[in-house]
């Protein structure tokens, strides 16, 4: 009886690990960058959804700082199933501007380029 428990309870670890277990990505989200948010005569924007925040990624890394610019979460935000690129990843092209959260979350953040120097949601 106790034999069997134990298989049990070993099975039963086996199925949760397996249920929960998470397949790294391999594909990005600047492969759905979505920057039609961005008007370079603005000085505010409203960010909702993962593909906004790619967006800015790109929009950073092709050489606008957002300098005297802020940005603002309006909703939690999931980043699961694709790798992310830091924003402003390089010190040649950094984010400058400013991000209000507004008591949003950003979750399950997968980085990509752990190579380089600067890496997490902004480099």
């Amino acid at each position: 009886m106790t034999t069997k428990r134990l298989f049990l309870f070993v099975l039963s670890l086996y199925l949760v690990n397996t249920a929960i277990a998470q397949t790294y990505p391999t594909d990005s989200w600047r492969d759905y960058a979505d920057s039609s948010w961005y008007n370079e005569t603005d000085t505010e924007f409203d960010i909702a959804t993962a593909e906004e925040l790619a967006g800015l990624s790109e929009l950073v890394e092709n050489g606008n700082d957002f300098m005297d610019k802020t940005i603002n979460l309006v909703s939690d935000i999931d980043l699961d199933g694709y790798l992310w690129e830091p924003i402003g990843y390089d010190h040649t092209l950094p984010f400058s501007g400013t991000v209000q959260g507004n008591s949003h979350t950003i979750s399950n953040l997968w980085i990509t380029g752990l190579n380089r120097s600067f890496i997490g949601l902004f480099g």
